[in-house]
């Protein structure tokens, strides 16, 4: 019954839906199962409005999608899921991603020369950060870390090619792909990205570790962290940080130079990411340093502050009613 409804409210709302261990659903309900999803499928395929579903005529919108994760197909086809469904969705097979392949294949794409040992020095960087740095939720070295690193390291090299004449560069005669003359000046560029994208999330313990693993890894290269600082390939430092000072002073808040620097941090985190979570002592500061990015930047926000300790899980989050089967929303949903 619960399973139904949950299938009527996506076939009606137009939801997507992920069920997770779909094969491990016992066969007397699997069964049952099937026939619901077929029932939404054929009526998708159908494009229709309205289906019979379970006794009932329902509205049905066609964006709605369902999704299974399981073991293999051969796995799952023995495990007692009917021949109609199986028939009836698409089968991908899903593999762990080949970060070094992809973070060479990146880098050539982008001009690099020795992409191949600039990607085993990133990679290595980021196998010691996962094992030898705290363990800290926060603190994720996967794909989208990789990504956010080279979508940086491509920022960097188009500054470079503006900053420096031609003759710091050549093309190459087999495929005409403009590639850096300097082996240092890459390595250096990925040490950048590498510090820009991991300084700001990592705690004030990591940081000096965190230098320490780019250091053993280039190995002879040193990371100019005052110039990264205080050339910034995101927006002009210099005008930003005279722009905090006056909106701080305006609002009569003392500056110095670890709230200038904590902004400029926050501010270039909002540019890379979608959004931004501040950890931290009590009285540290947080909350006035979000209000006053909010200022600086002139975004129009609404702010509505929570103390998440004061409630329970089920209310923070929303809770799943046992006896009603219905969903009641918590404070963040809502």
């Amino acid at each position: 019954v619960a399973l139904g409804q949950l299938f009527k409210g996506i076939a009606t709302t137009g939801a997507w839906c992920v069920l997770k261990n779909f094969n491990k659903i016992i066969p007397s309900v699997m069964s049952i199962v099937a026939t619901q999803i077929t029932t939404i499928l054929h009526a998708k395929q159908s494009s229709k409005s309205l289906m019979e579903f379970e006794g009932q005529w329902v509205n049905i919108n066609l964006n709605c999608y369902l999704c299974f994760t399981g073991n293999p197909i051969n796995a799952m086809s023995s495990s007692g899921m009917p021949d109609n469904l199986l028939k009836m969705i698409r089968c991908l097979s899903i593999y762990k991603p080949d970060l070094f392949m992809i973070c060479s294949m990146k880098l050539y794409l982008l001009g690099f020369s020795d992409s191949t040992m600039l990607a085993s020095k990133i990679i290595a960087s980021m196998k010691l950060s996962k094992t030898q740095l705290n363990k800290n939720i926060h603190y994720i070295f996967d794909i989208r870390y990789l990504l956010r690193v080279l979508s940086l390291c491509s920022l960097l090299i188009e500054k470079y090619k503006l900053t420096h004449s031609t003759k710091n560069s050549k093309k190459d005669d087999d495929d005409g792909t403009e590639k850096l003359n300097t082996t240092r000046d890459e390595t250096v560029m990925c040490m950048e990205a590498l510090w820009e994208v991991t300084k700001n999330y990592l705690m004030y313990n990591d940081i000096v570790d965190f230098k320490y693993i780019l250091k053993d890894i280039f190995i002879g290269e040193h990371l100019n962290i005052a110039n990264s600082q205080k050339n910034s390939i995101f927006y002009d430092l210099e005008g930003f940080s005279t722009t905090i000072t006056q909106t701080c002073t305006d609002h009569g808040i003392n500056t110095n130079t670890t709230i200038v620097s904590k902004l400029n941090d926050i501010h270039t985190t909002s540019i890379r990411n979608g959004g931004i979570l501040l950890l931290g002592k009590s009285y540290t500061g947080k909350s006035t340093l979000i209000k006053m990015i909010i200022k600086i930047n002139k975004i129009k926000t609404t702010s509505t502050p929570i103390i998440p300790t004061s409630m329970t899980t089920d209310e923070l989050y929303g809770t799943y009613h046992t006896t009603t089967r219905e969903w009641i929303d918590g404070v963040l949903p809502i």
